[in-house]
């Protein structure tokens, strides 16, 4: 089914809209979370590095002169180091010393659930990595805790990445509502202002429908934008205009030709009428009349070659070159002519009152 044009201009922008509105929608969202893992692997990047460079001092500490502690003495020594770092809640820091695990107090609620379970991921030693859980995506970061000569135990820094891509999901949904409300708004405001712009369109196609060869009057109404439109519009008013001169010159031309055709048509017919009556006793020929009629049919030869060149478009030379005429001829065959139609005239009055 044929569509209007302002309908499918309009469909085109919203949906250029709309596509233009999608690709934000997924950069956004692609950005808060890529920001949000960068800022979940700067805390655990300065978290493992804290713990790596102080806690190993205050286990030595903890060991003594002679170098062994007791698993309390560990203990003690971990939970001050971790009362000093309670950890926040975007991490979970996770300590082990031999066989005991410890970890810091603030950390969020589903990682300390799942390290209470043990499915917390463990990771590889100084390598971040994401890895699935119960909990939704985490990112891992663990290391070893280097004494002077030997390795004391381990440390992992989990994050999760949930919250960021549950920002990034809102985002998504509140640009998708707003987005929606724009569109509607902004087809319609694009509808309108379509509509509005294709009016000389319209004014376009109303004169062409009116157009006739009787009735060329019909115009565009002047308008004075000067876009792609109004130049249509103007062009168009320029073309009717062209067109009424040249049906006004053909009317002319046809006023001009038929004027022409009449005289040696009725001159031709005044001769033959003639020719018909003519008898021994009467002083023209049948020659003298023949000429007549050959000159009137040379005349009439000339008037359709004129014509002929008219239709192929030779005004400009060839047959109908204009050219200079000795005015004594002209008036001496007109003298001729107006003559031989006087005689005409009365011959044939004269058959007509033998025949009654």
């Amino acid at each position: 089914m044929r569509q209007a044009l302002h309908l499918r201009i309009a469909a085109i922008g919203v949906s250029i809209m709309a596509l233009t509105l999608a690709i934000a929608a997924v950069l956004t969202h692609e950005l808060i979370v890529v920001g949000d893992r960068a800022a979940v692997d700067d805390i655990l990047r300065q978290e493992l590095s804290q713990v790596v460079l102080d806690l190993p001092p205050e286990l030595q500490a903890a060991a003594g002169n002679d170098g062994v502690a007791s698993p309390a003495e560990m203990d003690l020594a971990v939970q001050r180091f971790l009362a000093v770092h309670p950890g926040t809640d975007r991490h979970l820091t996770v300590i082990t010393i031999g066989s005991r695990t410890l970890v810091t107090r603030d950390g969020p609620p589903d990682l300390e659930r799942l390290q209470r379970r043990g499915d917390l991921p463990a990771g590889q030693p100084r390598s971040l990595m994401t890895v699935d859980s119960a909990a939704g995506p985490l990112r891992v970061l663990s290391a070893s805790l280097m004494g002077a000569d030997q390795e004391l135990g381990s440390v992992t820094v989990v994050g999760p990445l949930s919250e960021g891509r549950q920002r990034a999901m809102d985002a998504l949904v509140r640009i998708a509502i707003s987005g929606a409300v724009g569109l509607v708004v902004g087809g319609l405001l694009l509808l309108i202002a379509v509509r509005r712009g294709l009016r000389p369109v319209r004014a376009l196609a109303g004169a062409a429908r009116s157009v006739d060869l009787t009735d060329l009057q019909s115009r565009v109404p002047d308008t004075a934008r000067m876009d792609e439109v109004g130049l249509l519009a103007l062009e168009f008013n320029r073309m009717l205009e062209r067109i009424d001169r040249d049906e006004q010159q053909r009317r002319q031309l046809l006023s001009a030709v038929s004027h022409e055709l009449r005289t040696p048509l009725a001159v031709a017919r005044g001769h033959l009428e003639l020719f018909e009556t003519l008898g021994p006793a009467d002083g023209a020929s049948a020659a003298d009349t023949a000429a007549v009629l050959r000159r009137e049919l040379e005349r009439l030869g000339r008037i359709v070659d004129d014509l002929t060149a008219v239709t192929r478009g030779d005004l400009g030379g060839g047959a109908t070159a204009r050219e200079p005429v000795f005015a004594p001829d002209v008036l001496a065959d007109l003298s001729d002519r107006l003559l031989r139609d006087a005689s005409t005239d009365i011959s044939r009055n004269m058959g007509r009152d033998l025949r009654v």
